[in-house]
């Protein structure tokens, strides 16, 4: 990472969005953390109009991407994925991807104890996991450095 690089979050909420609204706070409480740690949020709106966008950044200490700036909201939004709100993003400072998965991070790390929140191997995960196999005997993850691990998540009612 080059020495004047400013690792970022970018965050997408929309001021009429409950789950925006609850998660705000939480974000604004850990922005002093962030920028003792030299990380700058950018408020990227997903509101309607520019109203909306204005009250709503004046309850942020953070900076925002301009409201008419429309078009690097939408590519942003695009290659970042933004489908549901709010969403966090952490970028390094060379603008690659950490996470798509902030918001959830925050939620479970407030302190900020793990951040950047980047990805853990899946074999680090499930290191000392007990695991079950077809039948039903407590096993553990075998295989060597290049196995290959699919996680099937289901869910029946």
């Amino acid at each position: 990472m080059a020495a004047n690089a400013t690792p970022c979050c970018s965050y997408h909420p929309r001021s009429r969005c409950a789950p925006c609204r609850n998660f705000t706070p939480l974000l604004k409480a850990a922005y002093e953390r962030l920028r003792a740690l030299n990380v700058e949020v950018v408020f990227v709106s997903s509101d309607r109009d520019e109203v909306r966008f204005g009250e709503y950044f004046g309850e942020m200490p953070w900076l925002a991407l301009p409201y008419a700036d429309r078009e690097r909201k939408t590519n942003l939004a695009s290659r970042y994925r933004v489908a549901t709100i709010p969403r966090l993003i952490v970028l390094d400072g060379e603008s690659r991807l950490i996470t798509l998965h902030g918001r959830t991070d925050l939620v479970l790390d407030p302190a900020l104890d793990a951040f950047p929140w980047r990805l853990r191997p899946v074999k680090e995960v499930l290191r000392h996991a007990r695991l079950l196999d077809p039948h039903m005997q407590q096993t553990f993850l075998q295989g060597g450095i290049r196995t290959i691990v699919l996680l099937y998540f289901t869910c029946l009612r």
